[in-house]
């Protein structure tokens, strides 16, 4: 009889060894899954960071293109071909949202003006 409690023995430790490899399997897929969405939120949070200082950037030569402008404007006088295109009024917005060139020119002559 003894061969055969080997081989329940033998048995019941390849059972074990089966139910431990599934759970290790399982919880290696979980942990795959995880690393790849933490991945995921990186990337997507590097790109965030990159489109806010794309845009930050964005907005600094944007007002440092208003600023050149005005600057100029002002240095040209009364007869300048900016403060002639200023003249003509423009809808607010472009498309996106952005202020205009010529919107933030005025914005600066506006503040110049009352100061």
């Amino acid at each position: 009889g003894g061969d055969v409690a080997k081989s329940d023995d033998l048995d019941k430790a390849i059972a074990k060894l089966d139910s431990d490899r599934e759970q290790l399997e399982a919880r290696l897929t979980a942990l795959a899954r995880e690393n790849k969405r933490l991945k995921a939120d990186l990337t997507a949070l590097a790109a965030s960071k990159a489109t806010d200082s794309s845009s930050a950037l964005r907005e600094q030569m944007n007002a440092l293109a208003a600023e050149v402008v005005h600057l100029t404007a002002k240095l040209e006088g009364p007869g300048s071909p900016i403060a002639k295109a200023l003249a003509v009024p423009s809808d607010a917005r472009s498309g996106n949202g952005d202020r205009s060139l010529a919107d933030r020119v005025r914005a600066l002559q506006k503040a110049d003006a009352t100061s």
